[in-house]
Parts: structure tokens; sequence; C-alpha cells
């Protein structure tokens, strides 16, 4: 089984600023990092990198996950869906991967952090 399409989205000041798509989570997981217009960022995070065609729902996963990081400087907002309608919460974290998994791209992950400094 190779589970549902999964979508981290990390928030800072309860705005959206990079998305962490996941497929075959259990099986043979890839992700792929994203910025809001749905364009392949070249950074690897963890795994083999993954794609999928933009999701037709991609506006409501980013306004759900919004709706929920309004109140915190930093977040990651786990949510899963068909890409089409059904949008499931997953999990809320402030310290993704126990903060030990590192972007491919140092200068990537620096200009991330800047987003801290907003």
């Amino acid at each position: 089984n190779a589970g549902p399409d999964e979508y981290n989205i990390l928030c800072f000041r309860g705005e959206a600023r990079l998305i962490v798509y996941h497929q075959e989570r259990f099986d043979h997981h890839r992700n792929g990092l994203y910025d809001l217009n749905w364009n392949r960022l070249p950074v690897l995070y963890g795994y083999p990198p993954g794609e999928r065609a933009r999701p037709e729902n991609l506006g409501e996963i980013v306004r759900v996950a919004e709706a929920i990081a309004k109140n915190f400087d930093f977040v990651r907002i786990d949510l899963n869906s068909d890409g089409v309608r059904t949008i499931r919460f997953g999990e809320i974290t402030f310290t993704p991967n126990n903060a030990m998994r590192r972007f491919s791209d140092f200068k990537f992950d620096l200009a991330l952090g800047k987003n801290f400094l907003r």
C-alpha cells in the first residue's frame, strides 16, 4: 500500500512558503519540493526525488494550512489529499524531522531560513 499523497506546508507567521510533497511513503518513499505556484525546486530533502502534476485543489490545500498556521511563528502543517477535492489533516509540528534532515542545497536552506527574520 502506497498510502495517501501527503503535503507538508512550511508556514512562517501564518504564510505558506514551501510545500514538500511525499508519495509512496510506505513502499518507495520519494518527495519533491515545490513553491506555492507548484514549480518544482531543484533541491533534495532526505529521499529520492518524486513529482506529481499540480493538484487541482492546491489553492485549498494552502488555504487550509495557512488557517491552521495563523497563530504560529513557524509550523509545518501536514495534509493528505487526493489532489482533487478531499483534504485531511495529518499533523502539525514545530520541529520538522526533529531538525535532523537537511536540504541538499545549503544556499536554499539559508534563503528559507530568512523567513524567520521577516
